[in-house]
């Protein structure tokens, strides 16, 4: 008499074979699985920390520029008429130095790393410099639109992009306090002057009246009237 309802022991085995190698090849494929993950989230924090790097290192870069433009034309000071002037040089030195720069780093990057590979979309911005507190300068600078900085792998399997925004930064060099010094000093200088010039007619015209005659300091008058 045959039984029904009962697999044979062989079938059974083979459904136990087959379930235990799919649950052997999930495991693994879900080891793998985490493996890449974690190298992908291990990838992603480390592009991560250079793009906020090269941030820090253009808000750097957008300092230093400043200073050098502050030192040159505060050392060349009475090339520039005003202080209007002054400024306007300040901030177009400042831009050209920027963009020099951005377009030397771009070039360093290509050939650079084989580990990530780095992109500077950004062109030459514009400076504007204000006063600060107690004189020091402080400068805004306008990037274009689309400026960005870009990090990623070199298969671009992982990318991050981060948009550039307009950046803020400040110099300890009190540009605009020794600029008022200097113009105070030349309004104080023109009045001692005009005062001078003043007391030099007096004594002459005080000679003519009472000696018909003028003796004057060669020295003195030449550096007055010339």
């Amino acid at each position: 008499m045959k039984k029904q309802g009962f697999l044979p022991f062989t079938t059974i085995g083979l459904i136990l074979l087959l379930l235990s190698a799919s649950l052997a090849v999930y495991f693994q494929w879900d080891d793998h699985q985490n493996t890449m993950n974690l190298v992908d989230k291990s990838s992603a924090s480390t592009i991560s920390t250079k793009v906020s790097g090269k941030r820090n290192d253009l808000k750097r870069q957008t300092r230093e520029v400043l200073y050098n433009a502050l030192w040159r034309v505060g050392k060349n000071a009475e090339d520039y008429s005003g202080s209007e002037n002054r400024e306007k040089h300040v901030e177009n030195i400042a831009s050209r130095l920027l963009g020099d720069r951005l377009s030397s780093l771009e070039e360093k990057q290509k050939v650079r790393s084989f580990i990530t590979r780095t992109n500077l979309n950004i062109k030459p911005p514009k400076f504007e410099i204000e006063r600060g507190e107690n004189g020091y300068v402080i400068a805004d600078i306008y990037l274009p639109k689309g400026s960005s900085i870009s990090e990623s792998l070199p298969d671009n399997s992982v990318s991050i992009i981060l948009p550039c925004e307009n950046l803020r930064t400040w110099s300890d060099v009190r540009f605009f306090l020794l600029q008022d010094r200097m113009n105070e000093f030349g309004r104080e200088l023109n009045k001692i002057e005009r005062r001078w010039k003043y007391a030099e007619y007096v004594s002459a015209y005080a000679q003519i009246w009472g000696k018909n005659e003028i003796n004057l300091n060669k020295d003195r008058s030449r550096a007055l009237f010339q």
